[in-house]
């Protein structure tokens, strides 16, 4: 398993900020991680496993597109993303410092006006059918999130978090932190975009 482990210092970025929506960093909430690592079933999407895919594979599964940064900020992560050809689907896969610019660490599916378009290669690979995570998918109410995942780690009218720490002992026998979750946006009560995440640091 290939996976790239980098000590820095762990910046939240999120591509919520992207979409023009302000992401919720909050007293609230954040203190209240639960001991747990997301099931790897949550971290497959079609060919690309979170952690270990890099974006050389990304593009071979899905096609050429160019990679990009939300900001010049050196901790800003790197992106790749697509659109469906046939609806209003698309896909970002983001790697940051803790994958090395290169391992994918996180997966968003969101309406096509999560990122500005032109950014986005088209795939044929890459409709509402296709982008969805083990029952995750989008237009499920926040009722169906819940019924899913269980109950937020932080919520509002419009936003679920779930953040989990915890640790875990490779194959090498060194002990990683394990920073990982889920994130939902929601309009008219209809899931407008999530993403899933794992990151490794010692």
């Amino acid at each position: 398993m290939k996976r790239v482990f980098c000590v820095v210092t762990l910046f939240l970025v999120s591509c919520a900020s992207i979409a023009g929506t302000p992401f919720p960093f909050s007293d609230f909430g954040w203190d209240l991680s639960e001991k747990k690592i997301v099931d790897e079933t949550y971290l497959k999407l079609s060919g690309v496993l979170i952690g270990t895919t890099t974006f050389d594979e990304v593009v071979s599964i899905f096609g050429h597109s160019e990679l990009y940064r939300p900001n010049n900020k050196n901790y800003s992560p790197k992106l790749l993303c697509y659109k469906s050809e046939s609806d209003d689907t698309s896909i970002i896969f983001q790697s940051g410092p803790l994958g090395g610019w290169e391992i994918v660490t996180a997966i968003w599916v969101g309406k096509a006006d999560l990122v500005d378009e032109t950014l986005c290669a088209k795939s044929k690979l890459v409709d509402r059918e296709r982008m969805a995570v083990n029952g995750l998918s989008l237009g499920l109410s926040a009722n169906d999130v819940k019924n899913i995942i269980g109950a937020p780690t932080f919520r509002n009218f419009s936003f679920f978090a779930y953040r989990y720490e915890d640790q875990t002992n490779l194959e090498s026998g060194e002990i990683f932190d394990v920073s990982s979750g889920f994130e939902f946006e929601f309009g008219q009560n209809q899931l407008n975009w999530f993403r899933v995440y794992q990151q490794f640091s010692n």
